[in-house]
């Protein structure tokens, strides 16, 4: 069973909150007519979370309001609207970069879980990340691809949210939470961003430089803290669950069959769902 999962039925129990599961499908359940399946949750709008995914559109949002490392977009020449590229070859890309100091990195639009995330050193580099990233051919194809500057990480943080506001910080890799003094300065950063992107479950990235100054990198819907868990146990988890399933009690209720189909059909378990029905 998947650890988010096994956290949120166990505190469904102590509750006494009724779940339904899913036949042969160990890693979801309903909530009150809602899907959790693995790190998804119903916490959000379906249109945040489709943002969210879409990292050059997250950072002109906020753009002015919030520290970011320096960023910028180019669209795959090869790919369906050549007339829409700011630049017409490979070649131009790297005209157009040359104000970025290598190293740089590299990334897909869209990417999640580290998928084509690269570190180009030299210029050579440089073009095989944008070969890997426009290759057809890969099942993690992006006609967006993003050039960003490169902050020495000191420290690399993130921010767990629920029922739209900051909850607690911990160090990346290490899985430590912060107290509040040492996250107060994240927890701010946090709320400036939240204004400007209604997140209402997910995860906030932040990055510390050598220098003490803290870049904001992207912003999760569905984060995983499989880590967090394994290190710590399920009761950091279980209380943004909590605070979320309060949260959600005083919301708007919403038709949630579409966003359940869509989910497991995401997941390859449509048969499955209508098994459990029966």
């Amino acid at each position: 069973m998947h650890p988010h999962i096994r956290a949120l039925r166990s505190l469904l129990e102590k509750r006494g909150v009724a779940y339904q599961e899913i036949a042969s499908f160990a890693d979801a359940l309903i909530v009150g007519g809602a899907p959790f399946i693995r790190a998804t949750t119903p916490f959000n709008d379906e249109s945040v979370s489709a943002l969210c995914q879409d990292k050059a559109a997250v950072h002109e949002i906020l753009k002015g309001k919030t520290r970011m490392p320096d960023t910028r977009e180019f669209l795959d020449p090869r790919g369906r609207h050549p007339e829409l590229c700011n630049a017409k070859s490979l070649d131009e890309i790297v005209k157009k970069s040359l104000d970025f100091l290598y190293p740089r990195m590299v990334k897909m639009n869209k990417g999640e879980r580290g998928h084509n995330v690269f570190f180009a050193e030299n210029e050579t580099d440089f073009r095989k990340c944008f070969e890997r990233i426009f290759d057809k051919g890969s099942r993690y194809y992006d006609y967006i691809a993003l050039v960003q500057e490169y902050v020495e990480p000191k420290f690399e943080y993130r921010v767990a949210l629920a029922a739209g506001a900051p909850v607690f910080a911990y160090a990346r890799g290490e899985f430590d939470r912060l107290d509040r003094a040492s996250a107060s300065r994240l927890f701010s950063a946090s709320d400036k961003i939240l204004e400007s992107l209604p997140v209402s479950w997910g995860s906030l990235d932040f990055i510390e430089s050598k220098g003490g100054d803290l870049y904001f990198l992207e912003a999760n819907t569905r984060p995983s803290y499989e880590g967090f868990i394994a290190k710590n146990g399920d009761a950091s988890i279980q209380e943004l669950y909590s605070l979320s399933l309060d949260d959600a009690k005083h919301a708007p209720k919403r038709s949630q069959m579409g966003t359940l189909y869509a989910s497991l059909r995401r997941f390859g378990r449509v048969s499955r769902f209508y098994q459990g029905l029966r």
